[in-house]
């Protein structure tokens, strides 16, 4: 049996410094439940560093050295919906925002395939759901 340990990558994390706040992005279409569709992406630098000799645990496979980091996740609304995507670490700032880029621009395109046909304006669907909800509590409103 070979010792795969000694060949392993392991370092660990001296924290995400830097973030900055969620940029989210509103794609301009709403779902069927008419939900607004977007993402939000977080943004973040971080340090790796070589674990101690003789440490073992809490340790992490990306190579030492300072990252630009992001994470991507998919909205509702504006809210958090959905599983949150893996790290992605990048050697600079412009590649983060290149994939950055890349990652919601084929986000809007799946939206596209989840966007309620015919995609009213927002004021609109509040409108109605707000005429909607009055008629089922009884206050009139709905016709």
């Amino acid at each position: 049996m070979t010792d795969t340990t000694s060949t392993q990558i392991r370092t660990r994390s001296l924290g995400r410094v830097n973030r900055q706040t969620p940029h989210d992005v509103d794609f301009g279409m709403v779902d069927s439940k008419g939900r607004r569709i977007g993402a939000r992406v977080h943004t973040y630098e971080e340090t790796y560093e070589d674990l101690p000799a003789g440490s073992n645990t809490g340790w992490y496979s990306q190579p030492a050295g300072h990252y630009f980091g992001m994470t991507v996740s998919a909205t509702r609304n504006g809210q958090h919906f959905g599983a949150t995507q893996s790290a992605q670490y990048f050697a600079t700032e412009a590649l983060r925002d290149a994939a950055a880029l890349k990652y919601l621009t084929a986000a809007r395109k799946r939206a596209a395939k989840l966007a309620a046909p015919a995609t009213i304006p927002q004021r609109w669907a509040d409108e109605f759901a707000m005429e909607d909800l009055a008629a089922r509590q009884g206050l009139g409103g709905g016709q």
